[in-house]
């Protein structure tokens, strides 16, 4: 049975600039992008209060790059849900869902339902992805598929009839065979 943890009315704001899921690079700059400096003001005027840390930033050099930003990324998730926090998470590319939801899983003890809004299912494996990027995996990563660096992740699985998806225009046909299956 999951574990229900009382939310303080602070926010934790991870921030998690990385473009390390994608071919090209951009995704990273998200937090110049969405003037991120003006958030806590926002949840201020708005009742709530946020705790901005530093970034977590992709390490190099490393062997996984990947896996150990979203490692990271599950521990500080993890920490902030068992501490009772709300959380925030503001990334870069699709594949911090996997740190993001692994650590939630760890500290719930139990992965919860996850609505996906996307207009993609990002639900390929290495071996249907058309481009090879990680940040059309993570879907297929969360529900137990073997994607390297992501599915090194610890952390309960998606069920998947816990996954509502919403959204989709496009997909391949290997994704929708992979949902139904």
């Amino acid at each position: 049975m999951p574990r229900l943890i009382p939310l303080d009315p602070v926010i934790r704001c991870l921030l998690v600039p990385s473009s390390l899921g994608l071919s090209i690079v951009g995704s990273e700059a998200v937090l110049e992008k969405t003037n991120i400096l003006s958030l806590g003001a926002t949840l201020r005027n708005n009742g709530l209060d946020a705790k901005i840390g530093k970034p977590i930033r992709p390490y190099f050099p490393c062997a996984k790059p990947l896996a150990n930003l979203l490692g990271r990324l599950a521990d500080k998730t993890e920490a902030a849900i068992r501490s009772g926090e709300r959380l925030l998470v503001i990334g870069g590319d699709h594949s911090i869902a996997v740190g993001t939801w692994k650590g939630i899983g760890r500290a719930l003890g139990s992965m919860p339902g996850l609505i996906w809004i996307d207009a993609h299912l990002d639900a390929h494996i290495p071996a249907t992805s058309p481009s090879g990027n990680a940040h059309g995996m993570p879907v297929a990563a969360l529900l137990g598929e073997v994607v390297p660096e992501m599915t090194d992740i610890t952390g309960p699985p998606l069920e998947p009839a816990r996954l509502v998806i919403i959204g989709v225009r496009s997909f391949e046909v290997a994704e929708y065979r992979l949902l139904n299956r």
